[in-house]
């Protein structure tokens, strides 16, 4: 599945997914279909089960929406 498609685009297109963006916004900006990114989406979610990824999204929202980034994120939970 998705083997013509770059890991590099793959890559941004979880990372965006994981942002919160919806499917429609990741396609724009990826340059790829909305099926594209929903079969990604898809994929890495099989990897890593449907309710770790929902728990790594919704982790990722709420960074974003309290502007955390991740490297801010992996030095307080070293402290």
């Amino acid at each position: 599945m998705n083997s013509n498609i770059s890991e590099n685009t793959k890559k941004t297109v979880i990372r965006l997914w994981v942002e919160g963006n919806s499917r429609n916004d990741i396609a724009l900006i990826s340059g790829v279909s909305e099926g594209t990114v929903s079969n990604i989406i898809a994929e890495w979610r099989q990897k890593f089960g449907d309710s770790d990824a929902e728990a790594i999204r919704e982790l990722g929202i709420n960074m974003k929406r309290t502007g955390i980034d991740a490297y801010s994120l992996s030095c307080h939970i070293l402290l």
